[in-house]
Order: structure tokens, then C-alpha cells, then sequence
């Protein structure tokens, strides 16, 4: 007989690995943080990006750095000098990356190449702690020129014309075959003080020289392969109380340079947040990011800066901080609202270490016995960095979006988002006299923003979604009204007696507002349940770079290095 009974609630758990999302009209890669966070050589959000083929170094399809959007819970964590992301989130305190390389939807804007939006991760039901250093072997991080394995940068097998020149007095009145002239050339000081020079005034003065070059790159036999980049990663999260919860992650990680510094590269981030759930209709959010760096400038390159890393190299001293707030409401099973509103801030610092803020740099050259030599070898010594400055950025962002599920044919998502920035700069080049002297100074407060609406369709056997997209942007600034010659007076007709040319007197005009209108259509047609068709089609526009906007640069004199184009 059928008898009925109660026991134990059973959980019953079923997955299903799904190898396409069949109705994504955009290429697109999720990573779950947690799945691949013990896999090996994945420490940074660099190493989850360049897991895809077609994402290397930041540049998505072979596009520009600064071409793509880096976002955070939705938010823009981009320096908006240069469009590229300000510091990179570490991965234990992320739940999920978004990386789209095409056909993204038009909720998002200002981005050419590719969008990556992370989820950040949140506090669960019960407490959960992770605690992981870690560490580099000792290892050399160059490539011989003879080998071109891993050895040292300082090996005399490395330097061009070491082994002859150390000791071979001859060859340095030989020619160079790849300069077709001497590697040695008489001082004119010394012909036109002392004539005429014989063959053994030639040898003392080419002495002179290799005494000089050799005390130059003293540190030929250097091994440098005794230093470890040590790396620590701790978070934290759990319950607080009645639908409150509390996360928190944090890393430190120093890295060695390709060539020994003072101190090593630096890293720290501590990234938390907290949520509250009053009800099962509205949750709160806040969250806050603290980022420091500090790098040394190597200047593009560090042939330069080998023999010389103490103190001729600009030292860079970053920090970051982010808040921001979110509201999320639930109207009904088929509507919902999220509200955000973030601040973004950088401030950037360039100094060298040697040279005083007034200062400039031939208050220490001019104390040296020689400045700025280059051998033989290729290689500068007391070659002083010229350049550095300041910049205090901040973005304020608000954006809000509404989802409503009209029936099971169509999800209408629209939304606007609003920003403001607060740009300082200033930036000191060619600092080695005061004569020489240029600089980069503004502070401007440009605008942008967007509303935007998408539809998305759903039938069998074809899945669309339909959007448009609507930019605008201010760069609220005064630019040069003449494009051929922009420092022109415009009251000067021929008269003497006026300036010509002045920068105080030259015309200006006041910026516009941009506007674009961007269609974003795709389509996807699902063959089976691992594969699937889709097709896109869109405008995607992006605003140029403030750098390529409010960057100026003109001489006392009315002399135009560059000017930025509002």
C-alpha cells in the first residue's frame, strides 16, 4: 500500500555545462574568478585578459591602448587623461570578468576596441577568509645579446666592444663598422689649443677616454639575479547582521626591475565593501578602493638607466581612491532599477629624487666631471631625467538604468549616465636650465554623458537586440579661434606699433557641445546547443583623449611646441 512519511529535506543539485550563450549577439567572455583563481601564473587582471587570443598588453584586436572601457561594478575606473585604466583591480576581490571585443550593446560608449566590466566580489552567507603569499625565485629577467637566454644585463658578453676595448689601446683609433667612423674622436678643445697632435698625444687622449668610459660602466660583472618579487593576498567576508554584509580584500606586491634599484616597484590595493538588504526588494551598496603605486621610471627602455639607476631616474608615486554608492530596486518580477554614483580620484606625482621641486637639473650636473657620456658600448651615464610634475584627477559619475520584461518577446533596457571631471595639471619638461624649461599647466572641467535605450527580442530561432545610443560631451574650455595661426593678433593689419603675435591677445572661442547618435543592432541564431550564429552591426564612437585636448605647450617667447585641439 502507498504509505506517505516525512524526512529530511534533500538538496538535489544539477549542472549543466552550457558551451554558448545562445541568445548573445556580441563577442563575449565571462571568467569566473573562483574557477581560475588557482590556476597557475593568474595573479592580475593582465593575466585574466590575455587568457583570450586576440587581447595582448591591454590592446583588444590590435587597437590602441586607451581605445577600451575598463569598468567596475559598472564604473569607470579609466584615467580620463589618457582613456587607459588607472590601476589594476587584484583578483581575489573580484567575482567575475565581462570581456567584450565587438558588438557591445549600447549601454556602453566611449570605447572602440573592447569593454571589460568586473563584478566585484560581496560578502556571503557565512565567513569565509583567504590568506596566500607568495613569491618569484631568484631569476634573471634580461636576455644576452649572445644567447638570448635568461643571463645578465651587466655580462661583458652583453656589451658591445667590452672585451676589445678593456684592454686594446689600438682599437680605439679603429674604425666602427656600424657608425663607418672612429670609435674615438679628438676633442676640437684640444685641437685648436694644442697643435700640431702626434700618434702618442692621440693614444694619452684615447686613454683618457677609456679610463673615463670604464669608470662609466663599473658594474660589468654584476650578476643581479638574487632578488624575489614576493606578493601577498588576504580577504575577508561574511555576515554582519540582519541582511548586512561585509567584504574585504587586500594585496601587497613588490617587483625588481629589469636593472637594480634602490627600491623596488610597488603595489598595494585594499578594496572592500559593504550591502544591506532591508527587504527582498531593495539592496544598498557601498564600496571604497585604495590603490598606492610606485614605479621607477625607467623611460621607456632601461639601456639608459643600467649603469646609473640610483638617482638619475624619475621616480613615479600614484594613489587611487574610489567610493561609490548603488541602490537597487525591484518594482515587480518584470521591473527593476539600479542607481549608481562613483567618484573616481588620482593623484599623480613625478620627482627625482636628487633635485629639489625649485630646482633645476644643472644644480647637480654642474657639479660632475663629465654629464650626460655615452660610450661606445651605447650605454648613458649621468644621463639626468629632465622631466616632472603633478596631476590631481577626478570623475564623477552617476548613471541610472531600468529593465522591464514587457512580455516573453521583449526585455526594454534604458538608461543615462552623466559625467564630470576636475583636471589639474602640471607637468614640467625639459627641466634641465631655466632657460629650457617647458611646461604642461591647466585645470578645466569638462562634461559628458549619454542616455541610451535597447530592446531585446526573443523568438524561436532568433534572438535580436536592437539599441540606440546618444553622446554628448562639453570640453567647457577656451581654445585659439585661428587654425593657421593661432597666437595671432587679431587687431594687427600691418601696424608696427602692435604685437604681432602674443598669446594673451590671441583670438579664443568657446567650446561646443558634441553630439552622436549610435545605432547598435545584432543579431543570433542558435544551431544547437554548443553552437550559434550571430551577426552584429553598430557605430561606436569614442571622445579623443583630454590629453590630445587641453595639452599646450608655448615658449615665453610665443614659440608653439604643441597645442591640444578642443
Amino acid at each position: 500500500e502507498a504509505t506517505s512519511f516525512e524526512s529530511k529535506e534533500v538538496v538535489i543539485t544539477a549542472y549543466s555545462s552550457k558551451k554558448v550563450e545562445q541568445d548573445l549577439t556580441a563577442t563575449k567572455q565571462v571568467y569566473n574568478m573562483d574557477d581560475i583563481s588557482a590556476s597557475a601564473g593568474v595573479a592580475s587582471l593582465t593575466d585574466v585578459l590575455e587568457l583570450q587570443a586576440d587581447i595582448v598588453d591591454d590592446h583588444f584586436r590590435g587597437g590602441r591602448v586607451g581605445q577600451s572601457s575598463f569598468l567596475l561594478n559598472g564604473a569607470t575606473i579609466s584615467n580620463p587623461l589618457t582613456n587607459s585604466r588607472s590601476f589594476s583591480p587584484i583578483t581575489t576581490a573580484l567575482q567575475q570578468v565581462e570581456v567584450y571585443t565587438s558588438g557591445f550593446s549600447a549601454e556602453y560608449g566611449n570605447a572602440q576596441s573592447g569593454v571589460v566590466n568586473m563584478i566585484e566580489k560581496e560578502g556571503g552567507e557565512t565567513w569565509e577568509t583567504r590568506f596566500e603569499p607568495s613569491t618569484s625565485l631568484p631569476y634573471y629577467k634580461t636576455f644576452t645579446d649572445n644567447t638570448k637566454s635568461g643571463g645578465s644585463v651587466y655580462s661583458p658578453n652583453s656589451l658591445h666592444f667590452y672585451n676589445v676595448l678593456k684592454d686594446d689601446m689600438q682599437a680605439w683609433l679603429a674604425i666602427d663598422p656600424t657608425q663607418g667612423k672612429q670609435l674615438f674622436s679628438i676633442p676640437a678643445s684640444f685641437t685648436s689649443t694644442y697643435k700640431p697632435l702626434n700618434y702618442r698625444d692621440t693614444l694619452a687622449l684615447a686613454r683618457l677616454t677609456q679610463i673615463m668610459w670604464l669608470s662609466a660602466i663599473r658594474k660589468v660583472g654584476l650578476e643581479y639575479n638574487n632578488r624575489i618579487d614576493p606578493r601577498i593576498d588576504f580577504s575577508v567576508g561574511g555576515p554582519l547582521g540582519d541582511g548586512v554584509k561585509f567584504f574585504l580584500a587586500a594585496r601587497q606586491e613588490a617587483i625588481n626591475p629589469l636593472i637594480p634599484t634602490n627600491d623596488p616597484n610597488m603595489d598595494r590595493q585594499l578594496m572592500g565593501n559593504v550591502t544591506y538588504e532591508p527587504s527582498s526588494s531593495d539592496k544598498f551598496k557601498i564600496d571604497y578602493i585604495l590603490a598606492t603605486t610606485f614605479t621607477n621610471n625607467l623611460d621607456g627602455g632601461w639601456l639608459d638607466w643600467m649603469f646609473q639607476p640610483t638617482v638619475s631616474m624619475t621616480k613615479n608615486q600614484q594613489l587611487t581612491d574610489h567610493i561609490g554608492l548603488e541602490w537597487k530596486k525591484v518594482y515587480s518580477p518584470s521591473v527593476f532599477s539600479d542607481i549608481k554614483l562613483n567618484y573616481l580620484n588620482i593623484s599623480t606625482d613625478d620627482y627625482i629624487e636628487i633635485i629639489n621641486p625649485g630646482q633645476f637639473g644643472d644644480a647637480y650636473t654642474k657639479m660632475l666631471q663629465w654629464t650626460d657620456y655615452t660610450g661606445p658600448s651605447t650605454h648613458a651615464v649621468q644621463k639626468l631625467q629632465s622631466s616632472r610634475g603633478s596631476q590631481r584627477l577626478g570623475t564623477y559619475d552617476l548613471q541610472a538604468n531600468i529593465n522591464i520584461q514587457f512580455d516573453k518577446y521583449n526585455l526594454l533596457k534604458t538608461g543615462a549616465q552623466l559625467f564630470s571631471y576636475n583636471l589639474n595639471v602640471n607637468k614640467m619638461q625639459s627641466m634641465s636650465n631655466a632657460s629650457s624649461a617647458q611646461t604642461i599647466k591647466f585645470h578645466n572641467y569638462p562634461v559628458e554623458g549619454a542616455v541610451y535605450a535597447q530592446d531585446k527580442l526573443e523568438f524561436e530561432g532568433l534572438v535580436a537586440n536592437i539599441g540606440l545610443r546618444f553622446d554628448f560631451y562639453n570640453f567647457n574650455t577656451d581654445y585659439f579661434s585661428d587654425l593657421y595661426s593661432p597666437l595671432r593678433n587679431p587687431a594687427w593689419f600691418g601696424d608696427t606699433t602692435l604685437i604681432f603675435k602674443d598669446r594673451s591677445l590671441a583670438a579664443v572661442s568657446r567650446t561646443k557641445t558634441y553630439t552622436k547618435l549610435q545605432p547598435r543592432i545584432g543579431f543570433s541564431f542558435p544551431l544547437s546547443e554548443t553552437s550559434v550564429f550571430h551577426l552584429n552591426y553598430g557605430t561606436f564612437t569614442q571622445r579623443p583623449s583630454f590629453t590630445q585636448v587641453f595639452y599646450n605647450q608655448v615658449s615665453p617667447f610665443n614659440d608653439i611646441q604643441f597645442l591640444g585641439n578642443p
